[in-house]
């Protein structure tokens, strides 16, 4: 049906991840249980670096609290495939979604509104 149309530009979540526009956190989102890939959007990853400051909590904290926050979430949430909760000291609206990545197997984006 679409053979006859030609590919003008393709940009993947792989490229997206290699170019730093998605962080990929996969390594500590399946520590805490989730079972598909997990990225965050730049924006989110920015967002959580400019809370921290000396003394409070590590990025990596408060990432791995993102992501449990995420879970609980979706365990809530069934049979959809996108969620919005409130994080962090500074009540970020967050958005969860769910759905194919660069091959049919599902993945997950968590970003901001701003990033929509």
């Amino acid at each position: 049906m679409f053979d006859t149309f030609k590919v003008i530009h393709v940009y993947s979540r792989a490229n997206a991840i290699e170019d730093g526009t998605l962080v990929d956190v996969s390594p500590a989102a399946k520590a805490i249980g989730f079972k598909v890939p997990v990225a965050i959007s730049a924006t989110l990853f920015e967002t959580i670096l400019s809370g921290i400051t000396p003394g409070s909590s590590s990025a990596v904290a408060v990432i791995n609290h993102l992501l449990a926050s995420a879970i609980s979430e979706i365990q809530f949430s069934l049979n959809a495939d996108q969620i919005e909760f409130q994080f962090g000291m500074r009540r970020t609206k967050v958005i969860c979604h769910i759905g194919p990545g660069d091959t049919p197997e599902p993945v997950i984006t968590i970003m901001t509104s701003a990033d929509l």
